[in-house]
This record gives C-alpha cells, structure tokens and sequence, in this order.
C-alpha cells in the first residue's frame, strides 16, 4: 500500500487503477516532448548560425564598386565571376594612358643600325593627322624564338603562325609627351602603328 501510494509498480500496471496508469503515461509524453523541445531548439541555433553564415557569404557575393587608382583601359580581367579572390589578387590589368609606348618587331640586321635614344615617328593608319614623336628606350633580340605568352611583348601573328625561328628583334619606342600635347586622349592599346626612325 505505501508503495502504491509513491507511484511504484510491484506486480505491473494491474495494480494501479486506470487513472494512474494515466498519469503515468502522460508522465512520460509530457518527458518526450521536453526533450523533443531540447532538441528543436538545438536544431533552430543550427539553422540561425547556417542563416547567419549565408547572409554574409551573400553579402560578400554582391557586386562592388572597384575605384582605380589612375585613368586608363582594361587590357585583361584576370578574374571570372563568382569566381573566390584572394586578399591582394589582381582583378584586372589597367594601362595608364600617361605612360604609352610602342613596341616594334624588326629583322635583327636591321636592329644593329639603331641606339638607345634614337628619335622616331610614330603613325596611326598613314594619317598625318595622327602622328606623335618618340624615343628608343630598348631593342630586344629573339623575339621570334620565344614561346607566345612567355613574356609580355609577342611578336605578330603573321611571324608566331609561320612555327620558324625568325630573327627578330623588338624595339621600344617611349612616346614624348612633351611634344605630343594631346596623349591624354590617346590611349590605342593594342593598334598596330607605323613607326620611322630618325637618323
């Protein structure tokens, strides 16, 4: 009798009556859904911190404003969309339009006639209209030799696609700006040019 009055079953549930049967098995709902609340708790913190953690990587995805540092052009996107960067990747390559040049392939015999320094005339599409000065600043040899993409100077398609080891040589010419008052707004990256020097 003291036992059955504690809740406790001796011989089953035949010894209770139905009433505290029951409770008993309310007893035992009630134990399952607080733990089934436990644990939908636990499982709402997980899907906050995975909200949490999609928001900034959408955050992060958005489109932003990139400022250049100079005026200038696009010559290459190093970087594809939705593509990850690193700190400090680069993103694109820009050309200053300050600071031009021009670079012209020659045979290597006829290299040997120029010097640093040399003066030249450079001409866009045989306008008079469109002419600047320059200067040698380098000639470089065996451009021809070299694998395209190596290096940042390539010879023209027309020597790369004959495959022969054709000797020429690469010469850069600085563009005065000086003498040529309205290089700001020239910025042809990529024109090919006529180009005569000087004696």
């Amino acid at each position: 009798m003291e036992a059955t009055k504690v809740g406790l079953q001796l011989d089953g549930t035949r010894t209770l009556n139905y009433s505290e049967i029951r409770v008993l098995e309310l007893d035992a709902e009630l134990t399952d859904l607080q733990q089934q609340e436990k644990n939908l708790e636990k499982q709402i913190q997980s899907i906050q911190s995975q909200l949490s953690t999609t928001n900034k990587e959408f955050k992060d995805q958005q489109t932003d404003l990139v400022l250049a540092p100079m005026t200038g052009v696009i010559w290459s996107i190093d970087s594809q969309p939705q593509e990850i960067i690193k700190a400090n990747q680069p993103i694109i390559q820009l050309l200053n339009c300050q600071n031009l040049w021009v670079d012209a392939f020659i045979n290597e015999t006829d290299a040997n006639q120029l010097a640093i320094g040399q003066k030249a005339e450079i001409n866009l599409d045989n306008s008079s209209d469109v002419q600047w000065q320059g200067q040698i600043e380098t000639v470089r040899a065996g451009t021809g030799r070299i694998e395209v993409g190596q290096y940042v100077v390539e010879p023209p398609p027309e020597i790369a696609s004959r495959q022969l080891p054709v000797r020429v040589a690469t010469v850069r010419i600085k563009i005065d700006r000086q003498k040529n008052p309205r290089i700001e707004d020239f910025c042809l990256a990529g024109r090919s040019v006529n180009v005569r020097f000087l004696k």
